[in-house]
C-alpha cells in the first residue's frame, strides 16, 4: 500500500507550513503556532521536553564542567605571575574551589537515573562559573598589582565558554552573567589611575560581551526548542499516518459487517497456506459455510435482524477457528470459509461438526426453515496435498 508522506518546511511567515489553525491547547502545534519567546512550553510539553532531552544535556554539561576544570587548573599555574602579592592565597583559593567543583562533579556524573533531573547540570555548571568568578573578582580586592586587574577579563571567556561552549539554559546563564556583572562593577574599583582606567574599560567589556553571548545563548536554545517541537510534530503525523495506513489496509482485507476477514484477503491467506504447506509436505483442509435458507430469514425477519444472524454465525465461526488455529472468513452474502492448514479431512470434518453445534447452541429462531426451528448450517470439506497434487 503505498501512502503519502507529509515534509515539515517554514513558509515565507517562520511557521511550518501545513499547521491547522485549531491546535489543541498545550500542544506542539499551537505552541509552534504561537511561538515560544520566554523559552517555556506549557506544563506537559515541558515536562517531556526536559525528560527527553535530560541526559544529553546533562552528558553536555559535565563533561564541558570537566574541560572548564583542567582548563583552570592549567591557568593558574600563571598565578605567581599574574597575581604576585596575592599568589600563595589565590593559589589555595583556587585550588579549594577546583576541588569543591570535582566532587560535585563526580556526584552528579555517577547521580542513579532515578534521582536525575534536569536543572542538576545547569546549577552545578552555574556554580562552578559563579565560584571561578568570585575567585577573580576577590583577587581584585586584595591584590594592587596592574597584572591582577588586567588578568580580571577572563571573566569574558567564563561566560562566553558556559554559554556558547558549555549552551546552559538561557536563564540559568542570564543568572550567573548578572551576578558576575554586578559583583565585578560593585567590588573592582582598583588603587591607581591605571587600574581605574582597567576597571572601566573591562567593565565596558563585560558589558558588551553578555549582551553578544546571551543573545546567542537565547538563540540556540530557542532553535533547540524549536527543533524539538518541530521532531515532535513530525514523529505525530508519521504515526497518525502510520495508524491510518493500518486502518485502512484492516478495512481493506476485513468484512465490515462480520469482522472476518474477507475474500480478497482469505484468498491471500489461502495462497500463502498453500506455499507452506509445499514447503512443510503437509496438507492444507479448508470448510465452505452456508446458511441453511437464509433468504426466507430475510424475508421472515427484515435485513436487520439477517445481519444480526450473520454475526452471530461469524462469531461461532471465529471462536472454532481460533480453537483450532484456522483462518475464519466472509466469502460473501451467508457464505462463509474456514482454512485449516495442516489438518486431515478427518480433522476438518470435527471441526465442522463443531461449528453446527456451536451454532445449533445459539438457539436463533428460524421459523422459515424446513430442517429446524433455528438457524443452521451446512458445511461442505475439502483437502489437498501439495506435494500430490502440485
Amino acid at each position: 500500500m503505498q501512502t503519502a508522506s507529509t515534509m515539515l518546511h517554514a513558509d515565507g511567515s517562520g511557521k511550518p507550513a501545513g499547521l491547522s489553525s485549531h491546535a489543541m491547547p498545550g500542544s506542539a502545534e499551537e505552541v509552534l503556532e504561537q511561538g515560544h519567546p520566554w523559552l517555556r512550553f506549557p506544563k506537559a510539553l515541558e515536562a517531556q521536553f526536559q525528560a527527553n532531552l535530560l541526559e544529553p544535556r546533562r552528558k553536555l554539561l559535565l563533561t564541558c564542567g570537566w574541560i572548564g576544570i583542567f582548563s583552570v587548573a592549567l591557568v593558574s599555574a600563571q598565578v605567581a605571575q599574574l597575581m604576585p602579592d596575592v599568589a600563595e592565597l589565590a593559589l589555595q583559593l583556587t585550588k579549594a574551589i577546583l576541588v569543591a567543583c570535582a566532587v560535585c562533579q563526580t556526584i552528579t556524573w555517577s547521580t542513579p537515573p532515578r534521582w536525575r533531573r534536569h536543572w542538576h547540570a545547569e546549577a552545578l555548571t552555574t556554580l562552578m562559573t559563579v565560584s571561578i568568578g568570585a575567585a577573580l573578582i576577590n583577587a581584585c580586592v586584595i591584590s594592587r598589582a596592574d597584572s591582577t586587574f588586567t588578568h580580571s577579563a577572563a571573566l569574558v571567556s567564563i561566560v562566553m565558554y558556559t554559554c556558547i561552549v558549555a549552551r546552559q539554559r538561557f536563564y540559568w546563564s542570564l543568572g550567573s552573567s548578572i551576578l558576575s556583572f554586578v559583583a565585578y562593577a560593585a567590588l573592582v574599583e582598583g588603587y591607581t589611575p591605571l587600574q581605574h582606567l582597567i576597571v572601566a574599560a573591562n567593565i565596558k567589556l563585560m558589558a558588551l560581551s553578555y549582551v553578544f553571548v546571551l543573545v546567542a545563548n537565547y538563540a540556540f536554545e530557542h532553535r533547540e526548542r524549536r527543533n524539538w517541537l518541530l521532531r515532535k510534530l513530525e514523529a505525530q503525523q508519521r504515526g497518525a499516518l502510520k495508524e491510518t495506513s493500518e486502518r485502512l489496509h484492516r478495512l481493506s482485507a476485513q468484512d465490515p459487517l462480520t469482522g472476518l476477514i474477507n475474500r480478497r484477503q482469505f484468498d491471500t491467506d489461502l495462497a500463502l497456506a498453500w506455499s507452506q504447506a509445499v514447503f512443510a509436505k503437509e496438507p492444507v483442509a479448508m470448510l465452505m459455510v452456508d446458511v441453511d435458507f437464509f433468504k426466507r430469514y430475510n424475508d421472515t425477519y427484515g435485513h436487520p435482524a439477517g445481519d444480526a444472524c450473520l454475526i452471530q454465525v461469524a462469531k461461532e465461526l471465529n471462536e472454532v477457528a481460533q480453537a483450532h488455529g484456522g483462518i475464519a472468513a466472509r466469502l460473501g452474502g451467508e457464505e462463509f470459509g474456514l482454512l485449516l492448514p495442516g489438518r486431515t479431512l478427518d480433522e476438518a470434518m470435527a471441526v465442522a461438526a463443531a461449528l453446527c453445534e456451536g451454532v445449533r447452541a445459539a438457539h436463533i429462531e428460524h421459523k422459515a426453515s424446513t430442517v429446524s426451528g433455528h438457524v443452521t448450517v451446512s458445511v461442505g470439506a475439502a483437502l489437498a496435498w501439495p506435494a500430490q497434487g502440485g
